[in-house]
């Protein structure tokens, strides 16, 4: 979603071993000791045993719901899993609402970001305190509209039009780019929350919604919502994980695992899992 917004390292290494090794760990996956430990961040969650991860919890699913205070269920959940497995700690979910994401990434609430976090342009990037991963998804976008709708079938339908995305996100760097190029007149609807977005859309605030693909056919298949995907995905985006640019060693070793999972296919399989693929 955001574009253009989930956990902990490593064993104890015996003392004698820390001058022969700049790993603090056995337990970690053989491949992540070629990284060098040069900014500690990797001896800070090995010492903690937990990789703290922001995420908002209104994302929805198949992505993220939070069930109760402690429980969490969804593909960023087991993502935030996989990640800290890989590390030999477990993974815990700071919830944190959209908007406040990358300023408690750099305050040090957590220690990274899982929450469908789109790739951004390098060059547009407003968050220089902020490194993101590889992608570890490929995210597709989708026109929403309700179901009685007749009168939007593809993008061009748009023009003139009151159109929802979230904050922030995608769809709004769409919007904007269609308005510049095509002069549209598109009016954007900001929203901060995918359910304020969908339900902008059933109280007739606005025309249509631009949202990912997985969100769009969750809500529209699998919640009693008035609503239906239109046309074709319109765009593809990576999902990354955001880190604080500082913590350059758990940036490489984050990029290390994702690598290493095109190899394993375990991101594969938590992609069949919720239907994603």
């Amino acid at each position: 979603m955001f574009s253009s917004f989930s956990k902990n390292f490593i064993k104890f290494v015996p003392l004698a071993l820390v001058f022969i090794s700049s790993f603090p760990s056995f337990a970690m996956e053989n491949y992540l000791k070629k990284i060098t430990d040069s900014d500690g961040s990797l001896k800070r969650l090995s010492e903690l045993k937990i990789l703290k991860v922001g995420a908002d919890p209104n994302l929805g699913m198949p992505y993220l719901k939070q069930e109760n205070k402690n429980n969490f269920k969804g593909f960023e959940i087991d993502v935030s899993n996989y990640i800290a497995e890989n590390f030999d700690c477990t993974s815990k979910i700071i919830p944190t609402n959209w908007e406040n994401l990358f300023l408690g990434l750099e305050q040090k609430k957590y220690d990274i970001v899982i929450s469908a976090i789109e790739e951004p342009e390098k060059k547009l990037s407003k968050y220089q305190n902020i490194s993101f991963s590889k992608p570890y998804y490929i995210n597709s976008y989708h026109i929403v509209t309700k179901k009685e709708s007749k009168n939007i079938r593809i993008i061009t339908d748009l023009k003139n039009k009151k159109v929802g995305i979230i904050d922030n996100s995608f769809g709004e760097v769409l919007i904007s780019e269609i308005n510049k190029q095509k002069k549209y007149n598109i009016n954007k609807i900001k929203y901060n929350s995918i359910d304020e977005l969908f339900s902008g859309l059933e109280k007739n605030l606005v025309d249509s919604i631009i949202i990912d693909t997985p969100i769009a056919t969750w809500k529209c298949e699998n919640e009693n919502i008035n609503c239906k995907k239109i046309g074709l995905p319109i765009y593809s985006k990576g999902y990354v994980i955001a880190i604080r640019k500082e913590d350059k060693s758990l940036v490489n070793a984050i990029d290390m695992v994702l690598s290493e999972s095109k190899k394993n296919k375990k991101l594969n399989e938590i992609i069949s899992k919720w239907n994603l693929d």
